[in-house]
């Protein structure tokens, strides 16, 4: 009977050393410097439970033996940067991205100019203000008399050209088509500025007003595009609707389904005013991706996704790029966008100190650091024809503030 038991047990561990003996596994997986979002070559690659290693080649990509899954990677790179990654299963390549010491990162301009104060022929404190083409409208209180507001058109250098006294002021903005909003408590004005005279004209309730552009975001020509928010804004929906053929397509989904799935026990409230309350503060981000229109072009940075995608006007898929700059530190989710020049920009603050730093397009990489220097905690940040303009508050009163404007 021993004899049996030893043939058996002997024959089970042969069966087990053939079975690993034949079966061999491979991670394969792709190195990218995490700035420029290019592939690494010469990266050495080890796997720290075999103690084995390689190296990527020219593009990035490596293959090195595994024994078992879980297992921990440790990449090396020429600056003396290491990374270590824990690879969870064989499904499905490895993408690595690695930042290089700053001696050899690419170099990137940094521009530093003197924001100026606007001058106007009275001084005023400005609460908001938007483009109207090449003119500023601002909306601003005189020195002396803080209850009354009014509206001003400006050119670029701060010239007043036309007043007009306006009543129980909220903000400034803009619609969908790019026309500027005068809102008060009740109702939103379109504000014309035919002739360099300022009016209000085609009044409509806040309530309108809000409910068609928090939906709509862009017109040209017969397109039409729109964002939907769903699920506590942990969902993005972006339609383009076709005026002339009156059809309606969802052409890109957004979800964070890590953020959906790590507060889905909010699901099992009563459902009290409290409770969704709760489940909204709770959930504190919503869905970082920002549209772009540039010329025909329609870009949307995936910041979810470390993705700039873009489509053509009807919606169709044209390319995608990975985007890495996100991962800064100081990024903030506020990008804008200088149509005259075609140029776009993301806001960074870092100590209260603001940078913009200038998106190439086609590549989503950095192209330049433009630091708005002294000005700590500035606000309404807007670019328009190579300028940065802001609001800077100099007093403790929220209603003293300042527009400046900076030569980017």
């Amino acid at each position: 009977m021993n004899r049996i038991k030893y043939i058996l047990l002997l024959a089970f561990l042969l069966i087990e050393l053939n079975g690993s003996a034949q079966v061999e596994r491979y991670i394969h997986g792709v190195v990218y410097d995490s700035l420029t979002n290019l592939p690494l070559p010469n990266a050495e690659i080890i796997n720290l439970d075999l103690s084995n290693k390689t190296s990527s080649d020219e593009k990035g990509s490596f293959l090195i033996k595994v024994k078992t899954m879980p297992c921990e990677l440790e990449i090396h790179i020429l600056s003396g940067t290491t990374k270590k990654v824990q690879v969870m299963a064989l499904d499905k390549n490895v993408e690595v991205f690695v930042c290089r010491k700053a001696l050899e990162l690419a170099p990137v301009e940094i521009v530093v100019n003197v924001p100026i104060e606007m001058t106007t022929s009275k001084k005023y404190y400005i609460t908001d203000y938007e483009f109207a083409d090449d003119k500023l409208i601002v909306l601003a209180y005189d020195y002396n008399n803080m209850m009354s507001p009014m509206l001003l058109l400006t050119n670029q250098n701060g010239d007043t050209l036309s007043q007009l006294a306006v009543w129980k002021a909220v903000k400034l903005c803009k619609d969908f088509d790019g026309k500027v909003f005068f809102v008060n408590k009740t109702t939103s004005f379109e504000i014309t500025t035919e002739n360099d005279e300022l009016k209000l004209a085609n009044p409509i309730s806040n309530e309108e007003f809000e409910a068609t552009n928090s939906v709509v975001i862009d017109h040209v020509g017969d397109y039409y595009f729109m964002k939907q928010l769903l699920y506590s804004n942990q969902i993005v929906n972006f339609f383009n609707y076709d005026e002339i053929n009156d059809s309606l397509k969802c052409f890109r989904s957004i979800t964070d389904r890590d953020e959906m799935a790590r507060n889905r026990w909010g699901a099992y409230f009563d459902g009290k005013e409290e409770d969704i309350r709760f489940q909204e503060l709770i959930m504190k981000n919503r869905v970082m991706a920002s549209y772009v229109r540039m010329g025909d072009t329609i870009y949307l940075f995936n910041f979810l996704e470390s993705k700039l995608e873009k489509y053509s006007m009807k919606a169709d898929t044209l390319d995608a790029q990975n985007i890495s700059f996100q991962n800064d530190k100081s990024f903030t989710n506020q990008l804008f966008v200088d149509r005259s020049q075609l140029k776009a920009y993301n806001l960074f603050v870092r100590n209260g100190i603001s940078e913009l730093k200038e998106i190439n397009m086609q590549h989503g990489t950095v192209e330049r650091a433009i630091q708005i220097p002294k000005f700590v905690f500035i606000e309404n940040i807007k670019v328009h024809d190579g300028n940065v303009y802001f609001l800077y508050k100099e007093k403790y009163l929220e209603e003293h503030k300042k527009l400046y404007k900076m030569k980017i």
